[in-house]
């Protein structure tokens, strides 16, 4: 999604020192024309660049004369005459919105162009936990481009009775509204963000079984116990975890375990598992195929 945002318009136009007043338009007729006759010859683009080199060199050299400090009059000649941020372009995002990115930038009303420092507002950009990588340029004359790719939340971890969502790195992105994130699997453990990504793959394995998984338990920071449909329980091993979920997956379709009866089925056998139903002592299967 690309969006266009746009400052507003300057009311104040900031007073020329008496001392360019004598030159001021000679000068501006000067390097108007010599901007002219540049973009004839070289076109738009290349010649904005030279008409800005030698803008500066012309520049500095007449406003030390008169012992003036040439940056600030060419920062305003710049927002003068066009380089002043008029509009941000803004592609990528999908969480975080035009406001909050818009914030972390903090552009000023007529800021010039060539006063944004692109290094600086990167590293405010990606400390952001949304923000996995962002692209900044500046479009002269008047436009800044911003291109971000974010996280990607994967599931919700809850720690201490408080639900956050975490990514496919095991960074935590957001505490805030849990309703729009209720479709992912919510993991329980100390240290489950970290672990999270490398089970969520290996549960993926078997995307049907995947789908029915609504919550996720790290047992001793060593192995899963993993909730499906709300309420069975699936012992998983603390090896061989792949191996394991297929099989489930194929005693599932031969003879539908996972039913209203089942409370709870553990694989962590690796030669049978364990199906334990409601009122009835666990019973055993063999894991041969």
């Amino acid at each position: 999604m690309a969006r266009t945002y746009r400052s507003k318009k300057r009311t104040s136009k900031q007073k020329k020192p008496p001392i360019l007043k004598s030159f001021a338009l000679a000068f501006s007729t000067t390097v108007n024309g010599l901007h002219r006759a540049v973009s004839k010859t070289l076109g738009k683009d290349f010649s904005i660049t030279l008409f800005l080199i030698a803008f500066l060199i012309i520049a500095t050299s007449i406003l030390h004369v008169f012992n003036i400090s040439p940056l600030q009059q060419i920062k305003q000649y710049a927002v003068d005459n066009g380089y002043r941020i008029k509009a941000v372009t803004i592609e990528g995002r999908k969480e975080l919105s035009q406001k909050k990115i818009l914030s972390l930038l903090n552009i000023q009303a007529n800021q010039s162009i060539f006063d944004l420092n692109l290094e600086e507002t990167h590293a405010k950009l990606i400390k952001n936990p949304w923000i996995h990588s962002v692209i900044l340029a500046k479009r002269l004359p008047n436009t800044v481009f911003v291109q971000i790719k974010e996280r990607t939340p994967i599931a919700r971890w809850q720690n201490k009775g408080r639900l956050s969502v975490v990514d496919s790195e095991g960074v935590i992105l957001t505490t805030k509204r849990m309703k729009d994130f209720s479709k992912f699997p919510i993991v329980i453990g100390k240290d489950a963000p970290a672990h999270v990504p490398e089970i969520i793959k290996e549960l993926k394995s078997s995307p049907t079984l995947y789908n029915r998984v609504t919550a996720l338990t790290l047992v001793s920071d060593r192995r899963w116990n993993v909730q499906i449909d709300h309420k069975i329980e699936i012992k998983l091993p603390q090896n061989n975890i792949i191996s394991a979920w297929k099989h489930l997956e194929k005693i599932e379709k031969e003879n539908k375990v996972l039913n209203n009866t089942v409370v709870s089925i553990d694989l962590r056998l690796p030669d049978r598992l364990i199906i334990r139903e409601n009122n009835r002592p666990p019973k055993s299967k063999s894991r041969k195929t």
